[in-house]
């Protein structure tokens, strides 16, 4: 799998985190009668997440489409540990490693959104990012209240 400066995160992605049954069973598990893919659904808001987090900063450009190959393997950290959450409400994790991990990746993201975090690609085709502006006019014609002896009134 060869990695590029943007990707999707794909369910072969995921399987460097899960065996092949042990992803099965998570899907299964989580599951409902009538719903669409669970494990598709949290790429798709992890996914989101991810690009929001780039966005936060200004000096970032998001792509069309997909994340930073450089924060996939955070990306795929906090996938992990959703994916168990959602089949069982709880992490499967003997040894804590896949909650560090997350924690790890949370952290990263906090400082992407801050403009401290690893180096973000810049993309060959970026997408255009509305940030909104703060307006800053002033009215120069209002009077300038001045606090003096005849205003005091009794203070």
């Amino acid at each position: 799998m060869a990695l590029t400066d943007w990707l999707e995160i794909t369910e072969a992605h995921i399987r460097t985190r899960f065996s092949s049954t042990e992803l099965t069973a998570f899907r299964q598990t989580a599951q409902i009668p009538g719903d669409e893919d669970a494990v598709a659904g949290i790429i798709d808001i992890v996914t989101s997440y991810v690009r929001g987090s780039v966005a936060a900063c200004p000096r970032n450009q998001l792509a069309e489409t997909g994340i930073p190959s450089t924060l996939l393997d955070a990306a795929l950290d906090l996938i992990t540990v959703r994916i168990m959450q959602r089949a069982h409400g709880a992490i499967v994790d003997v040894d804590g490693e896949r909650k560090k991990a997350s924690e790890r990746a949370e952290a990263l993201m906090r400082q992407v959104r801050e403009c401290a975090g690893p180096w973000i690609p810049i993309p060959t085709s970026p997408a255009t990012v509305i940030r909104p502006v703060l307006d800053m006019t002033y009215d120069t014609n209002e009077r300038v209240q001045v606090f003096g002896y005849p205003n005091q009134d009794g203070l």
